[in-house]
């Protein structure tokens, strides 16, 4: 319950509401009592969740109580977690004496830990206090120190939060140019590896870019999607300029991290694909940063892919497409149909200890607005009794480099996209799938096949060979 529940919190976005977040974060609290070391850390999350919903006073009690029992434990990895908690809830501007002290008792805490993160959360906040106290040099310092955890260690978090934050050092010295660039970079990265605020954070350093460029129309559109943000609305049910265009109602969600998504795989045993030719995405490095998941699958009819190889698949885009996301995106959904053929496969279903595994994996893993392990097995038998070709994966019909977009920018086809929006929003077969579920082909892929590179849906139960 612990570990479920300090994931759930890791996917909190800062400024939405918790939700039913705090109430599972306290309860397995409470449970924790003879725990010191799982206490401290509910402590910790569940005085973070207070303060991302903008209610840091009710955090307060739990960072100190999260700080007193770290010291009792003399572990200072944790002691570190907790001084970031406490740091979240002195956040006011009459706190700042409060966080010069405490941030400076995470560095002596950090200076001989070997734990990435704790090293990286010491840097984020030093350099927030310098930019407070406009310590130049305390900035450079601390923006190379994040810079070189991140080469040493290779994280990709690590690089997330290096280039954003450098990101903003080149706003604030009008390097905007490169501002630009450090933001795409930084929201790519961010996206890839499920950082839950990666969005606010890029669109935040796009405003303020527009803002120091005069560019009203784009302040227009990401004023749309603050607003969009703040009402905890998809903000991707507006077109350009803000404008709602797909008018459908999402009845429930549920998000997958990329840690998570890891976990859902190995709990199945991993998945088998046909790869038409290998597929391989080195790290490399070159002017703007860190690139590459280390994917390496070989060609074959009948692949195995465990969760390891199935996170760096769905991140991998450089080496493979040039960069692009719509072939990552065709990938993507690839993968998740194999995985719902397996799901729903009569060796899962048909095993209850093996179907409770999978279940709890994706328990553990997903944030949702409210459903639980009760519903999820209610879903699994729902699949079972109509099959995974009843599942279809698309995309919206979209418009690359159109005339009017920027090069490289995607917008949706004005006059395909309402076919599907309709079609959703009056319980219809999306277009193209009429018949889909009928149809079944039972020649094996072959490597040779070639996915289509258009917006049509993808069958679950056909998912064709990876390329």
């Amino acid at each position: 319950m612990a570990s479920a529940a300090l994931q759930l919190a890791s996917l909190q976005r800062f400024g939405g509401p918790g939700g039913r977040m705090p109430a599972l974060l306290h309860e397995a609290y409470l449970a924790a009592w003879d725990e010191p070391v799982t206490r401290t850390r509910l402590a910790a999350a569940l005085a973070r969740s207070w303060v991302y919903g903008n209610d840091a006073s009710r955090g307060v009690p739990f960072a100190l109580e999260a700080v007193e029992l770290a010291e009792n434990t003399g572990d200072p990895v944790l002691l570190a977690d907790a001084l970031d908690a406490q740091l979240a809830t002195c956040w006011g501007p009459d706190d700042l004496a409060e966080r010069l002290h405490i941030s400076a008792r995470l560095q002596d805490v950090a200076a001989h830990i070997d734990d990435v993160r704790t090293r990286m959360d010491a840097h984020l906040w030093r350099l927030t206090t310098a930019l407070e106290t406009r310590d130049v040099v305390g900035m450079q310092r601390q923006l190379s120190a994040l810079e070189l955890v991140a080469e040493e260690t290779g994280s990709p978090l690590v690089r997330y939060f290096a280039t954003s934050r450098r990101c903003m050092h080149a706003i604030l010295t009008g390097d905007l140019d490169r501002a630009r660039s450090l933001a795409e970079t930084a929201y790519t990265l961010g996206l890839e590896i499920g950082v839950a605020d990666a969005f606010a954070v890029y669109h935040e350093q796009i405003a303020e870019i527009a803002r120091h460029t005069d560019d009203m129309e784009l302040l227009a559109a990401e004023a749309a999607l603050a607003e969009d943000y703040a009402r905890a609305r998809p903000p991707g049910a507006r077109g350009r300029g803000g404008r709602a265009v797909a008018c459908i109602r999402v009845d429930h969600f549920a998000v997958v991290d990329f840690t998570g998504f890891k976990r859902m795989v190995d709990a199945l045993g991993g998945v088998r694909m046909c790869v038409a030719k290998p597929l391989d995405d080195p790290i490399v490095h070159d002017a703007t940063g860190w690139h590459g998941t280390n994917l390496h699958l070989p060609s074959g009819q009948s692949v195995e892919i465990d969760g390891d190889q199935a996170l760096a698949l769905m991140r991998a885009r450089y080496a493979l497409d040039g960069g692009g996301d719509l072939p990552r995106i065709r990938r993507q959904q690839q993968f998740t149909a194999a995985m719902i053929r397996k799901a729903t496969s009569t060796s899962l279903l048909a095993d209850p200890i093996k179907l409770q595994n999978f279940l709890s994996a994706a328990a553990g893993s997903l944030t949702t607005d409210g459903f639980g392990l009760g519903t999820m097995r209610k879903l699994a038998g729902a699949l079972k009794r109509a099959g995974a070709g009843s599942v279809h994966l698309t995309t919206v019909p979209n418009l690359l480099s159109a005339p009017g977009l920027p090069y490289g920018d995607v917008e949706w086809d004005p006059q395909k996209a309402p076919a599907l929006w309709t079609a959703i929003r009056d319980d219809k077969p999306i277009p193209g799938t009429e018949g889909a579920t009928r149809r079944r082909t039972s020649a094996t892929p072959t490597p040779s096949a070639t996915p289509s590179s258009d917006a049509s849906a993808l069958t679950a139960s056909q998912p064709g060979c990876l390329s």
